[in-house]
């Protein structure tokens, strides 16, 4: 296959992550200052509009499909004293787990009833002045419980410490957490099973921050390299040295034969000639970038083993499940257990079959198989707009590729 010389220019979007842990910190602690490269996704624009609600007076708090805005303001309304709301969510929101969470905070007095399931979101929730030293949290089931206990820190009367229970799940978003927040002069120490909380509040000097691009939406340009025509493609607004664990893909796809290569505010990504024949990785740290690395393998035909993918049953939809039904479409021999992935081998398929991919409402599913395009031009995607969620341009941007 003869290489195209064409080099596009990617705009990515801020990254999500970041942003909604920026625009938490700000109203925590009521700081005045821009957010440069602020992410568009749907999920940064319900938790804007939930806080502005909130600042309102507002009482009924809908945060949609939104979990990392669920688990945040869960904590954050605890903490507003005399204050009661209602925080809830789509169909989907209610079947995701929240009790671990709960738990921790009704130990440290808040005030918090379930309106319909219990464990489940709608839940009630009167604020309380919120006073311990130590909180107890379960670290197996989300990180998010996690941050979203450590970005109220401030305002829990003599909290010191965090102990966890169990094996921590995608520790590098608590580190991301920890270090936004010593950004803004609160800092905190994790050793073991403890996270150490030093006194004080959140402060700021600074007149903006800027928010990096999203490494998440970067993999899958770098599958799209790798199973597509292009030589080379420029990825805007990332950085060598990332908080974000996604940035892991630069190590990923050398073994699937792309190279990075570091600019200023760039990074130009280009094919080489070297890749494994078989692919295995713990996505435990970085399980969102799991379905486009199983989606690239299986268009290199390459056999796979992916672990570490525990969370995934708890998104927006159980992703796992998900990605060996769609899998299956293009010939791949799929087995999985309850936390991994296995890809045994391939059946023949021809490349002009007709296959429709079912997205489940999932905005990582049609983004993860958007550059299998390049193999099977008439397969379809249904349900293309739900990227909106993540990165509501991707279409625009994916079609610079063509």
């Amino acid at each position: 296959m003869a290489l195209k010389k064409y080099i596009p220019i990617i705009k990515l979007p801020g990254s999500k992550s970041i942003s909604n842990r920026l625009l938490m910190i700000k109203a925590i602690a009521d700081l005045n200052f821009d957010i440069e490269n602020m992410s568009d996704s749907d999920d940064t624009k319900l938790l804007i509009k939930a806080l502005h609600d909130i600042r309102l007076g507002k009482t009924e708090i809908n945060i949609g499909d939104a979990g990392t805005n669920m688990r945040f303001l869960c904590a954050y309304l605890s903490c507003l004293k005399n204050k009661t709301f209602t925080l809830t969510g789509s169909d989907r929101m209610k079947e995701r787990p929240i009790k671990e969470l709960v738990d921790a905070l009704i130990t440290i007095g808040a005030e918090i009833t379930y309106l319909e399931r219990t464990g489940f979101p709608p839940i009630k929730i009167t604020g309380k002045e919120l006073i311990a030293p130590e909180i107890t949290m379960k670290a197996d089931v989300s990180s998010q419980f996690i941050s979203a206990l450590l970005l109220v820190s401030p305002l829990l009367k003599s909290t010191k410490r965090i102990e966890l229970n169990g094996e921590v799940v995608s520790p590098s978003y608590i580190k991301m957490t920890m270090e936004l927040m010593h950004l803004f002069g609160k800092n905190s120490n994790w050793k073991d099973d403890t996270i150490e909380i030093k006194s004080g509040s959140y402060k700021n000097d600074k007149t903006s921050i800027y928010n990096e691009s999203d490494w998440s939406a970067a993999s899958y340009f770098y599958s799209a390299l790798a199973l597509g025509d292009l030589e080379k493609i420029e990825l805007a607004g990332l950085s060598k040295n990332s908080v974000q664990a996604d940035s892991k893909i630069v190590e990923l796809y050398k073994m699937l034969g792309i190279n990075s290569e570091f600019e200023t505010d760039h990074v130009i990504i280009s094919k080489t000639t070297k890749k494994v024949d078989h692919f295995t990785f713990d996505f435990t740290d970085c399980p969102d970038i799991a379905q486009t690395l199983a989606a690239t393998c299986v268009g290199l035909r390459i056999t796979a083993d992916l672990t570490g993918l525990k969370t995934l049953k708890l998104k927006e939809t159980d992703r796992i499940i998900a990605l060996k039904n769609e899998l299956q479409k293009f010939g791949a021999l799929v087995e999985i257990t309850p936390t991994s992935l296995h890809i045994k081998g391939y059946d023949t398929i021809s490349k002009d079959t007709d296959i429709l991919v079912n997205t489940y409402g999932d905005h990582r599913m049609a983004m993860s198989f958007a550059p299998l395009k390049f193999l099977y031009p008439d397969m379809i995607i249904e349900n293309k707009e739900v990227v909106s969620k993540s990165f509501p341009k991707f279409w625009e941007e994916f079609s610079k590729l063509s």
